[in-house]
Protein backbone atom coordinates (compact mmCIF):
# COMPACT_ATOMS: atom_id res chain seq x y z
CA UNK A 1 0.00 0.00 0.00
CA UNK A 2 1.39 3.36 -0.99
CA UNK A 3 2.38 6.00 1.52
CA UNK A 4 0.08 8.99 1.96
CA UNK A 5 3.02 11.38 2.43
CA UNK A 6 3.57 12.29 -1.28
CA UNK A 7 -0.08 13.34 -1.60
CA UNK A 8 0.15 15.36 1.59
CA UNK A 9 3.21 17.24 0.37
CA UNK A 10 1.58 17.83 -3.02
CA UNK A 11 -1.53 19.33 -1.46
CA UNK A 12 0.51 21.52 0.85
CA UNK A 13 2.43 22.76 -2.19
CA UNK A 14 -0.84 23.62 -3.92
CA UNK A 15 -2.06 25.47 -0.85
CA UNK A 16 1.21 27.36 -0.59
CA UNK A 17 0.83 28.40 -4.23
CA UNK A 18 -2.67 29.62 -3.45
CA UNK A 19 -1.35 31.84 -0.67
CA UNK A 20 1.03 33.61 -3.03
CA UNK A 21 -1.30 33.78 -6.04
CA UNK A 22 -4.41 35.17 -4.40
CA UNK A 23 -4.69 38.63 -2.93
CA UNK A 24 -6.11 38.96 0.54
CA UNK A 25 -8.41 42.01 0.52
CA UNK A 26 -7.69 44.88 2.89
CA UNK A 27 -9.68 44.91 6.14
CA UNK A 28 -13.13 46.35 5.42
CA UNK A 29 -14.15 49.78 6.65
CA UNK A 30 -17.62 48.40 7.50
CA UNK A 31 -19.78 50.66 5.31
CA UNK A 32 -23.50 50.54 6.02
CA UNK A 33 -24.28 48.25 3.08
CA UNK A 34 -21.85 45.57 4.26
CA UNK A 35 -23.35 45.71 7.75
CA UNK A 36 -26.81 45.27 6.27
CA UNK A 37 -25.60 42.31 4.22
CA UNK A 38 -24.04 40.71 7.27
CA UNK A 39 -27.25 41.19 9.26
CA UNK A 40 -29.23 39.66 6.40
CA UNK A 41 -26.97 36.59 6.37
CA UNK A 42 -27.38 36.18 10.12
CA UNK A 43 -31.17 36.52 9.90
CA UNK A 44 -31.28 33.97 7.07
CA UNK A 45 -29.21 31.52 9.09
CA UNK A 46 -31.48 31.94 12.11
CA UNK A 47 -34.63 31.56 10.05
CA UNK A 48 -33.36 28.41 8.35
CA UNK A 49 -32.85 26.53 11.64
CA UNK A 50 -35.67 24.00 12.13
CA UNK A 51 -37.79 24.15 15.27
CA UNK A 52 -36.53 22.15 18.23
CA UNK A 53 -37.98 18.62 18.32
CA UNK A 54 -38.57 18.26 22.04
CA UNK A 55 -39.85 14.69 21.96
CA UNK A 56 -36.98 12.83 20.32
CA UNK A 57 -33.58 13.19 18.70
CA UNK A 58 -33.16 12.55 14.96
CA UNK A 59 -31.66 9.26 13.89
CA UNK A 60 -28.08 9.65 12.77
CA UNK A 61 -28.79 7.77 9.56
CA UNK A 62 -31.41 10.30 8.51
CA UNK A 63 -29.56 13.37 9.68
CA UNK A 64 -27.78 14.08 6.40
CA UNK A 65 -28.22 13.46 2.72
CA UNK A 66 -24.65 13.79 1.43
CA UNK A 67 -24.39 14.53 -2.24
CA UNK A 68 -23.03 11.51 -3.68
CA UNK A 69 -21.38 12.78 -6.68
CA UNK A 70 -20.56 16.12 -5.28
CA UNK A 71 -22.13 14.72 -2.89
CA UNK A 72 -21.66 14.69 -1.09
CA UNK A 73 -18.78 15.10 -0.21
CA UNK A 74 -15.98 13.28 1.49
CA UNK A 75 -12.26 13.00 2.01
CA UNK A 76 -9.36 14.98 0.72
CA UNK A 77 -6.33 14.22 -1.29
CA UNK A 78 -4.55 15.84 -4.19
CA UNK A 79 -1.52 14.14 -5.61
CA UNK A 80 -0.42 10.92 -7.18
CA UNK A 81 -1.03 8.70 -4.15
CA UNK A 82 -4.00 8.05 -1.91
CA UNK A 83 -4.43 11.23 0.08
CA UNK A 84 -7.70 11.10 1.91
CA UNK A 85 -6.15 12.29 5.13
CA UNK A 86 -3.79 14.85 3.67
CA UNK A 87 -6.26 17.69 3.19
CA UNK A 88 -7.50 17.37 6.72
CA UNK A 89 -3.92 17.66 7.85
CA UNK A 90 -3.34 20.50 5.45
CA UNK A 91 -6.10 22.45 7.14
CA UNK A 92 -4.03 22.52 10.32
CA UNK A 93 -0.81 23.14 8.44
CA UNK A 94 -2.42 26.07 6.64
CA UNK A 95 -2.74 27.90 9.94
CA UNK A 96 -5.99 26.91 11.63
CA UNK A 97 -5.88 28.29 15.15
CA UNK A 98 -6.65 25.87 17.95
CA UNK A 99 -8.59 26.97 21.05
CA UNK A 100 -6.64 27.46 24.26
CA UNK A 101 -7.01 24.30 26.31
CA UNK A 102 -8.71 21.08 25.26
CA UNK A 103 -12.32 22.35 25.38
CA UNK A 104 -12.12 26.10 26.03
CA UNK A 105 -13.24 28.36 23.17
CA UNK A 106 -13.36 31.68 24.98
CA UNK A 107 -14.10 33.44 28.21
CA UNK A 108 -16.19 36.26 29.67
CA UNK A 109 -14.90 38.05 32.76
CA UNK A 110 -12.43 35.25 33.25
CA UNK A 111 -15.18 32.61 33.17
CA UNK A 112 -14.56 29.98 30.44
CA UNK A 113 -16.85 29.13 27.54
CA UNK A 114 -16.21 25.54 26.48
CA UNK A 115 -16.81 23.27 23.52
CA UNK A 116 -19.33 21.42 25.68
CA UNK A 117 -21.24 24.68 26.20
CA UNK A 118 -21.32 25.30 22.46
CA UNK A 119 -22.35 21.75 21.54
CA UNK A 120 -25.01 21.65 24.24
CA UNK A 121 -26.56 24.89 22.96
CA UNK A 122 -26.29 23.76 19.34
CA UNK A 123 -27.92 20.42 20.17
CA UNK A 124 -30.82 22.18 21.87
CA UNK A 125 -31.33 24.82 19.18
CA UNK A 126 -30.70 22.74 16.04
CA UNK A 127 -29.91 19.07 16.64
CA UNK A 128 -30.63 18.22 12.99
CA UNK A 129 -27.89 20.54 11.73
CA UNK A 130 -25.42 19.36 14.37
CA UNK A 131 -25.92 15.74 13.38
CA UNK A 132 -25.73 16.68 9.70
CA UNK A 133 -22.33 18.26 10.16
CA UNK A 134 -21.15 15.32 12.29
CA UNK A 135 -22.25 12.92 9.54
CA UNK A 136 -20.30 15.00 7.03
CA UNK A 137 -17.15 14.54 9.12
CA UNK A 138 -17.87 10.82 9.38
CA UNK A 139 -18.18 10.61 5.59
CA UNK A 140 -14.85 12.39 5.17
CA UNK A 141 -13.17 9.85 7.42
CA UNK A 142 -14.82 6.92 5.66
CA UNK A 143 -13.40 8.07 2.34
CA UNK A 144 -9.99 8.55 3.93
CA UNK A 145 -10.02 4.96 5.19
CA UNK A 146 -11.29 3.51 1.92
CA UNK A 147 -8.77 5.45 -0.16
CA UNK A 148 -6.04 4.10 2.07
CA UNK A 149 -7.35 0.54 1.81
CA UNK A 150 -7.51 0.65 -1.97
CA UNK A 151 -4.38 2.82 -2.43
CA UNK A 152 -6.36 5.17 -4.67
CA UNK A 153 -4.34 7.66 -6.67
CA UNK A 154 -5.83 11.01 -7.55
CA UNK A 155 -5.25 13.35 -10.48
CA UNK A 156 -4.26 16.70 -8.98
CA UNK A 157 -5.14 18.50 -12.22
CA UNK A 158 -8.71 17.19 -12.05
CA UNK A 159 -9.00 18.29 -8.43
CA UNK A 160 -7.77 21.79 -9.36
CA UNK A 161 -10.23 21.93 -12.24
CA UNK A 162 -13.09 21.07 -9.88
CA UNK A 163 -11.91 23.78 -7.48
CA UNK A 164 -11.99 26.43 -10.22
CA UNK A 165 -15.44 25.27 -11.31
CA UNK A 166 -16.63 25.56 -7.71
CA UNK A 167 -15.34 29.13 -7.43
CA UNK A 168 -16.97 30.03 -10.75
CA UNK A 169 -20.31 28.61 -9.60
CA UNK A 170 -20.19 30.57 -6.34
CA UNK A 171 -19.33 33.83 -8.09
CA UNK A 172 -22.08 33.22 -10.63
CA UNK A 173 -24.55 32.82 -7.79
CA UNK A 174 -23.25 35.93 -6.04
CA UNK A 175 -23.55 37.98 -9.22
CA UNK A 176 -27.32 37.46 -9.26
CA UNK A 177 -27.85 39.17 -5.91
CA UNK A 178 -24.79 41.41 -5.68
CA UNK A 179 -23.58 42.38 -9.17
CA UNK A 180 -19.89 43.20 -9.22
CA UNK A 181 -19.11 41.60 -5.84
CA UNK A 182 -16.31 39.04 -6.01
CA UNK A 183 -15.96 35.99 -3.83
CA UNK A 184 -13.09 37.32 -1.72
CA UNK A 185 -14.97 40.53 -0.88
CA UNK A 186 -18.11 38.62 0.07
CA UNK A 187 -16.21 36.16 2.27
CA UNK A 188 -14.25 38.92 4.01
CA UNK A 189 -16.87 41.61 4.45
CA UNK A 190 -20.12 39.67 4.76
CA UNK A 191 -19.13 36.32 6.22
CA UNK A 192 -16.28 37.82 8.25
CA UNK A 193 -13.83 35.06 7.23
CA UNK A 194 -10.32 35.00 5.79
CA UNK A 195 -10.71 34.64 1.99
CA UNK A 196 -7.45 32.69 1.65
CA UNK A 197 -8.51 30.07 4.15
CA UNK A 198 -11.97 29.96 2.61
CA UNK A 199 -10.43 29.22 -0.79
CA UNK A 200 -8.15 26.61 0.74
CA UNK A 201 -11.23 24.86 2.13
CA UNK A 202 -12.88 25.01 -1.29
CA UNK A 203 -9.79 23.48 -2.85
CA UNK A 204 -9.72 20.74 -0.22
CA UNK A 205 -13.44 20.06 -0.73
CA UNK A 206 -12.94 19.79 -4.49
CA UNK A 207 -10.18 17.22 -4.08
CA UNK A 208 -12.34 15.44 -1.51
CA UNK A 209 -15.25 15.18 -3.94
CA UNK A 210 -13.08 13.72 -6.69
CA UNK A 211 -11.70 11.11 -4.33
CA UNK A 212 -15.16 10.29 -2.96
CA UNK A 213 -16.51 9.55 -6.42
CA UNK A 214 -13.79 6.99 -6.98
CA UNK A 215 -14.28 5.34 -3.60
CA UNK A 216 -18.02 5.01 -4.13
CA UNK A 217 -17.76 3.65 -7.68
CA UNK A 218 -14.92 1.30 -6.71
CA UNK A 219 -17.18 -0.21 -4.04
CA UNK A 220 -19.90 -0.83 -6.63
CA UNK A 221 -17.57 -2.47 -9.15
CA UNK A 222 -15.80 -4.72 -6.65
CA UNK A 223 -19.11 -6.16 -5.40
CA UNK A 224 -21.97 -8.12 -6.95
CA UNK A 225 -24.29 -5.54 -8.43
CA UNK A 226 -27.05 -5.12 -10.94
CA UNK A 227 -27.48 -2.49 -13.63
CA UNK A 228 -31.10 -1.50 -13.85
CA UNK A 229 -33.79 1.01 -14.67
CA UNK A 230 -36.50 2.11 -12.25
CA UNK A 231 -40.10 3.27 -12.45
CA UNK A 232 -41.68 4.70 -9.28
CA UNK A 233 -45.35 5.76 -9.20
CA UNK A 234 -47.54 7.00 -6.37
CA UNK A 235 -50.88 5.30 -6.98
CA UNK A 236 -52.35 1.98 -8.10
CA UNK A 237 -53.96 3.68 -11.08
CA UNK A 238 -50.58 4.98 -12.20
CA UNK A 239 -49.11 1.51 -11.67
CA UNK A 240 -51.80 -0.10 -13.85
CA UNK A 241 -51.14 2.49 -16.54
CA UNK A 242 -47.42 1.71 -16.50
CA UNK A 243 -48.00 -2.07 -16.55
CA UNK A 244 -50.40 -1.74 -19.47
CA UNK A 245 -47.89 0.33 -21.43
CA UNK A 246 -45.13 -2.22 -20.80
CA UNK A 247 -47.46 -5.11 -21.73
CA UNK A 248 -48.24 -3.40 -25.04
CA UNK A 249 -44.54 -3.41 -25.92
CA UNK A 250 -43.49 0.10 -24.90
CA UNK A 251 -39.82 0.54 -24.01
CA UNK A 252 -39.17 0.60 -20.27
CA UNK A 253 -36.99 3.72 -20.59
CA UNK A 254 -39.72 5.64 -22.42
CA UNK A 255 -42.39 4.63 -19.88
CA UNK A 256 -40.06 5.63 -17.02
CA UNK A 257 -39.37 9.01 -18.57
CA UNK A 258 -43.08 9.73 -18.96
CA UNK A 259 -44.46 8.29 -15.72
CA UNK A 260 -41.86 7.79 -13.01
CA UNK A 261 -41.71 10.23 -10.10
CA UNK A 262 -38.12 9.25 -9.29
CA UNK A 263 -35.37 11.73 -10.33
CA UNK A 264 -33.93 8.98 -12.53
CA UNK A 265 -36.90 9.46 -14.89
CA UNK A 266 -34.92 12.13 -16.75
CA UNK A 267 -32.51 9.38 -17.80
CA UNK A 268 -35.22 6.88 -18.63
CA UNK A 269 -35.04 5.38 -15.14
CA UNK A 270 -31.37 4.47 -15.45
CA UNK A 271 -29.50 4.08 -12.16
CA UNK A 272 -25.81 3.70 -11.36
CA UNK A 273 -26.11 0.20 -9.94
CA UNK A 274 -27.49 -1.68 -6.97
CA UNK A 275 -25.31 -3.92 -4.81
CA UNK A 276 -26.68 -7.30 -3.69
CA UNK A 277 -28.16 -6.78 -0.23
CA UNK A 278 -31.25 -7.25 1.92
CA UNK A 279 -32.60 -3.84 0.98
CA UNK A 280 -35.77 -3.59 -1.12
CA UNK A 281 -33.83 -2.55 -4.21
CA UNK A 282 -31.15 -5.16 -3.55
CA UNK A 283 -33.72 -7.95 -3.35
CA UNK A 284 -35.60 -6.78 -6.44
CA UNK A 285 -32.38 -6.48 -8.44
CA UNK A 286 -31.27 -10.03 -7.68
CA UNK A 287 -34.65 -11.78 -7.67
CA UNK A 288 -35.48 -10.51 -11.15
CA UNK A 289 -33.90 -12.23 -14.17
CA UNK A 290 -31.67 -10.16 -16.44
CA UNK A 291 -33.76 -8.58 -19.16
CA UNK A 292 -37.00 -8.93 -17.20
CA UNK A 293 -39.25 -6.50 -15.34
CA UNK A 294 -39.88 -7.15 -11.66
CA UNK A 295 -43.19 -7.62 -9.95
CA UNK A 296 -44.39 -4.36 -8.37
CA UNK A 297 -43.10 -3.64 -4.86
CA UNK A 298 -44.66 -1.04 -2.53
CA UNK A 299 -42.27 0.90 -0.32
CA UNK A 300 -42.22 4.34 1.31
CA UNK A 301 -45.39 5.55 -0.41
CA UNK A 302 -44.55 4.50 -3.98
CA UNK A 303 -44.88 1.47 -6.20
CA UNK A 304 -41.58 0.29 -7.66
CA UNK A 305 -40.88 -1.55 -10.89
CA UNK A 306 -37.38 -2.30 -12.12
CA UNK A 307 -35.88 -3.77 -15.25
CA UNK A 308 -32.56 -5.56 -14.74
CA UNK A 309 -30.23 -4.85 -17.66
CA UNK A 310 -27.15 -6.71 -16.45
CA UNK A 311 -25.11 -8.12 -13.59
CA UNK A 312 -21.41 -7.53 -14.35
CA UNK A 313 -18.82 -9.73 -12.70
CA UNK A 314 -17.13 -8.09 -9.70
CA UNK A 315 -13.57 -6.79 -10.14
CA UNK A 316 -11.12 -8.07 -7.56
CA UNK A 317 -7.97 -6.30 -6.38
CA UNK A 318 -6.94 -2.79 -5.42
CA UNK A 319 -6.83 0.51 -7.29
CA UNK A 320 -4.43 -0.92 -9.87
CA UNK A 321 -7.08 -3.39 -11.01
CA UNK A 322 -10.05 -1.07 -10.48
CA UNK A 323 -8.78 2.22 -11.81
CA UNK A 324 -9.46 1.91 -15.55
CA UNK A 325 -12.94 0.46 -14.98
CA UNK A 326 -13.80 3.11 -12.40
CA UNK A 327 -12.65 6.01 -14.59
CA UNK A 328 -14.49 4.66 -17.65
CA UNK A 329 -17.63 4.11 -15.59
CA UNK A 330 -17.56 7.63 -14.11
CA UNK A 331 -17.08 9.12 -17.57
CA UNK A 332 -20.20 7.27 -18.71
CA UNK A 333 -22.40 7.73 -15.67
CA UNK A 334 -22.34 9.83 -12.52
CA UNK A 335 -23.05 8.58 -9.01
CA UNK A 336 -26.66 8.86 -7.82
CA UNK A 337 -28.23 8.97 -4.36
CA UNK A 338 -28.93 5.23 -4.20
CA UNK A 339 -25.34 4.32 -5.05
CA UNK A 340 -23.91 6.75 -2.51
CA UNK A 341 -26.27 5.66 0.26
CA UNK A 342 -25.48 1.97 -0.17
CA UNK A 343 -21.76 2.80 -0.08
CA UNK A 344 -22.19 4.88 3.07
CA UNK A 345 -24.17 2.12 4.78
CA UNK A 346 -21.55 -0.48 3.88
CA UNK A 347 -18.69 1.72 5.07
CA UNK A 348 -20.38 2.42 8.40
CA UNK A 349 -20.55 -1.34 8.86
CA UNK A 350 -16.96 -1.91 7.71
CA UNK A 351 -15.48 0.82 9.91
CA UNK A 352 -16.82 1.30 13.41
CA UNK A 353 -18.53 4.69 13.76
CA UNK A 354 -18.87 6.06 17.28
CA UNK A 355 -20.51 9.42 17.96
CA UNK A 356 -21.07 8.77 21.64
CA UNK A 357 -18.43 11.39 22.61
CA UNK A 358 -20.40 14.04 20.69
CA UNK A 359 -23.55 13.11 22.57
CA UNK A 360 -21.71 13.15 25.87
CA UNK A 361 -20.13 16.57 25.23
CA UNK A 362 -23.50 18.01 24.26
CA UNK A 363 -25.13 16.67 27.43
CA UNK A 364 -27.05 13.85 25.76
CA UNK A 365 -27.17 10.15 26.58
CA UNK A 366 -26.08 7.72 23.85
CA UNK A 367 -28.85 5.29 22.87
Amino acid sequence: MRSLLPACFTLLTILAGCNTALRNPEPPLKPAQWNQDREQVEMTQRASAPALAATSEPELGAAAQTPPAAAPAPAPGAGSAAGAGSAAGAGSAAGDQQPAGPTRIGSVGGEPITVADLLGLWMQRDSFELFRQAKHLVANKLVELEARRLSISLDAELAEKRYKESVADIEKSLAKDRPGIKLDDFVSRVLGLDPLRYRERLRTDAARGVLAERCVRAYLLENEHAELRLIAVQSEDALKKVQAALASGAEFAAVAKENSVDPSSKQGGRMSGVVKSNSIMGRLAFNTPVGSVSAPEYAQGVWLLIKVEGRPAPITGGWKELRSAVEASLADWKIDDVEYKQWETAMEERYSVDLAPLLALSGQVAR
